[in-house]
């Protein structure tokens, strides 16, 4: 089974199921995951601006949820391989 990106757009941000326990549900947005969605919004973001690798500063949260400091660690270790500072 191929991997659909689609799966986690909804609007103008990005869902997904982190952790298992929601039946009939598989988990589709990983550690793995985030990582991916944070080096690729890092390359984004330093193309479609005239903000470059070490002068790009993000600011990054989460909500309540078990998975979030995962996710948002995830999230921001992509963003720094492509040279950004992060900001929680």
């Amino acid at each position: 089974m191929s991997f659909s990106w689609k799966k986690l757009q909804n609007g103008s941000d990005i869902r997904g199921v982190a952790m298992p326990g929601i039946e009939g549900e598989e988990v589709n947005l990983s550690t793995n995951t985030a990582e991916i969605l944070g080096k690729s919004f890092g390359q984004w973001m330093m193309k479609n601006t005239s903000i470059k690798n070490e002068k790009l500063t993000i600011g990054i949260g989460m909500d309540s949820r078990l998975s979030g400091p995962a996710i948002k660690a995830s999230f921001s270790k992509g963003l720094q391989s492509q040279g950004a500072k992060v900001l929680d």
